[in-house]
């Protein structure tokens, strides 16, 4: 009787144990690990290779739309939500310190007002940004670096607003060993994009951008595929017939990617997000027609929901 009590008792524990428990000194399994991300090289790869069964995704100043833009968790979160790309926006403060926030002023991200540049780094860094409704958050400007170490290994990192800073970006940059992770834009033909920077524009990973306002566009795009080796094109469009959409044909026959913005609707034929809310196939699936590789976004977790419903997303 005894006997029978005792694993009766062993019975009970055992059944209130959950078959999944695990010691709680141990760390849980992030969503960034079970989505099991690319190594870089690799995702470079994939970004410099036109595949039309795969669409890489940028997410436009990070995940911005739950956490404060160009901030260190919106670039955690886009990680984790399997983001291909993150851009940023570089500025420099009033002591030539290289900082990520879009705006020449304080006054929409932040309680502060006036011009970023004249506050010294040592003042911005303590500044709280604000989120999309303007409740102060808790989180506070980065530098560049603090930005490339959260992206280091596990993202790849376009440079907004940077063309003036490139070379000391670029120093900071190659300080991280992150040379082949962070893409610089130039909208300079590249005669004039030689001429000031010398060798650095052919050291680092250059995308040059343009849309419908640039004349000699077939000019522009050849001068970079043949002296620089551009790893894609950065295209906007105001309209369907617009003279820079003229160019995806000379740029996919040299099997070179198209990186397109969908942030508004000038940028792309008014094939945007806005419009991807209600018709994605009249917005994201028509760019993605036109051949677009990489698509940046305002709303990447839509984004990616869709690709991978299609298949176009791993």
């Amino acid at each position: 009787m005894r006997n029978l009590l005792v694993l009766a008792c062993l019975g009970l524990v055992l059944g209130c144990q959950s078959p999944q428990a695990t010691n709680p000194s141990e760390p849980s399994k992030s969503k960034e690990q079970k989505l099991r991300r690319p190594s870089i090289d690799t995702l470079l790869a994939q970004f410099r290779t036109p595949n039309p069964d795969q669409v890489l995704v940028a997410a436009h100043r990070a995940d911005w739309r739950n956490f404060p833009e160009n901030s260190l968790p919106a670039i955690r979160s886009c990680i984790a939500m399997g983001v291909d790309l993150v851009e940023l926006d570089v500025r420099p403060s009033a002591d030539s310190q290289l900082v990520i926030f879009h705006d020449a002023t304080l006054d929409r991200m932040t309680l502060s007002r006036g011009l970023l540049k004249d506050y010294p780094l040592d003042s911005l860094v303590k500044i709280p940004l604000l989120n999309g409704l303007r409740h102060e958050t808790k989180y506070t400007i980065p530098t560049l670096e603090q930005a490339l170490r959260e992206a280091q290994d596990k993202i790849l990192v376009k440079l907004d607003k940077c063309y003036d800073y490139l070379p000391q970006a670029y120093e900071v940059v190659q300080a991280l060993e992150m040379q082949n992770q962070v893409i610089f834009i130039s909208d300079k033909p590249y005669p004039e994009a030689k001429a000031e920077y010398g060798e650095v524009i052919d050291e680092v990973l250059l995308m040059p951008a343009f849309n419908c306002t640039w004349e000699n566009i077939p000019e522009f795009v050849q001068e970079h595929i043949d002296q620089n080796d551009p790893v894609a094109f950065e295209i906007g469009f105001e309209t369907e017939d617009c003279p820079s959409m003229q160019a995806f044909a000379q740029i996919k026959s040299q099997n070179i990617p198209l990186f397109i913005d969908v942030l508004w609707a000038d940028l792309c034929a008014g094939h945007d997000d806005h419009r991807a809310v209600e018709d994605p196939e009249g917005a994201w699936g028509w760019v993605i027609e036109q051949g677009a590789h990489i698509v940046c976004t305002d709303r990447p977790a839509m984004l990616l929901e869709y690709l991978r419903r299609k298949k176009l997303h791993n």
